[in-house]
């Protein structure tokens, strides 16, 4: 049986993407003093991997809770043992990167990030389905 839900990718940061392949296509050069082929071969296989790691890392918000997909790793956490969702809290809280997470946090302390492009959307249905639970997280 078919059952609609959400899926929620992470932002693609492209200036992140493109440095990250130009770093790894110089030190992949510098260390093994490949031909101008090799290096862009090797700067291809990263683009590819770039994609793949971005393609295989979601949140799908289902009837009965959250699945975090991160390429090979997957995890549940349903509705019933989800204690908070909102904003990072202490030390996290501070940090600028952190500010625009998404934290899920369980009743046996587990912690789960999110960072989905969609936050608003994110937050809005995890307040249908936990409404005591989830917190406005700042824009």
């Amino acid at each position: 049986m078919y059952h609609l839900h959400m899926r929620y990718r992470r932002r693609l940061y492209i200036p992140q993407v493109i440095l990250g392949i130009a770093v790894g296509g110089l030190i992949y050069s510098s260390i093994t003093e490949a031909s101008l082929r090799k290096v862009l071969e090797t700067m291809l296989g990263l683009t590819i991997a770039s994609a793949s790691a971005y393609r295989w890392q979601y949140w799908d918000i289902l009837p009965e809770g959250v699945v975090s997909r991160n390429l090979w790793s997957k995890q549940k956490w349903l509705f019933t043992d989800i204690a908070y969702v909102g904003p990072p809290e202490g030390l996290a809280a501070e940090v600028s990167a952190a500010r625009k997470w998404i934290i899920i946090r369980d009743n046996n302390g587990r912690r789960l990030v999110v960072q989905p492009a969609d936050r608003e959307g994110f937050i809005a249905e995890m307040r249908q389905h936990l409404p005591n639970v989830t917190h406005d997280v700042p824009a």
